[in-house]
């Protein structure tokens, strides 16, 4: 059963989805250009513009060189770790993500981008843990919540999945991914006219689209 998940920048997709790996609108502004972006010094400044410039490999060059003279700066490691994520090199990225999470062991945001990148890295254990961690820290954080959903969702785990998805919805009633697969979750438990309602419900806030069209 393939099912919504818009990831956050150009990732090598899992076989087993489909919708959780496009490119969305909604996550897509959100992950690359909103509430997830920290706080960042002054000297990080051009890296940043790089990597919200999906200039991704200059921004690797550029926090290889800060990275060597301040290798403790979680932010550095962070977008280091992020720009190695767009670039589909999530070995590498994970290294930089669990040294900004150690470093900033207080940050929800960098809790959940490593559990991006173990689920890159196909790690998925490990990416449970991470979304847990960051939700421990903030329970409302939207996208730790949504994705946990998605890690549930991948091991045929319906009602962990199912609630996931209503504690979404309960934060933004409005999230495509949750919206859809909460459909799908009912489907897989039998029941159909939640599903149903479900699926009305997806159309409309989304009545355009290919995924519209397999909704309806």
């Amino acid at each position: 059963m393939k099912h919504l998940h818009n990831p956050t920048a150009p990732q090598k997709p899992r076989e087993n989805t489909l919708f959780r790996r496009c490119f969305g609108w909604y996550m897509g502004f959100m992950l690359l250009f909103g509430a997830l972006i920290p706080s960042f010094s002054l000297a990080g400044s051009e890296g940043i513009i790089l990597f919200k410039q999906e200039k991704y490999e200059q921004a690797v060059r550029f926090f290889t060189g800060e990275l060597e003279k301040k290798p403790g700066s979680p932010e550095f490691n962070f977008y280091m770790g992020r720009s190695l994520l767009a670039l589909n090199q999530a070995g590498k990225a994970v290294d930089y993500l669990k040294k900004a999470a150690e470093l900033a062991a207080d940050s929800p945001d960098y809790q959940f981008w490593l559990g991006v990148g173990y689920w890159a890295d196909m790690e998925f254990e490990k990416e449970r843990q991470s979304y847990l961690k960051a939700l421990k820290l903030d329970p409302n954080h939207l996208q730790a919540n949504l994705y946990l959903g998605h890690n549930y969702m991948d091991r045929n785990q319906w009602n962990a999945a199912l609630n996931q998805y209503e504690r979404v919805l309960t934060l933004d009633p409005a999230v495509p991914d949750a919206l859809y697969n909460r459909a799908l979750a009912f489907r897989q438990l039998g029941k159909i006219s939640d599903e149903k309602i479900a699926w009305k419900s997806y159309l409309g806030h989304y009545c355009f689209g290919k995924w519209a069209l397999r909704a309806a």
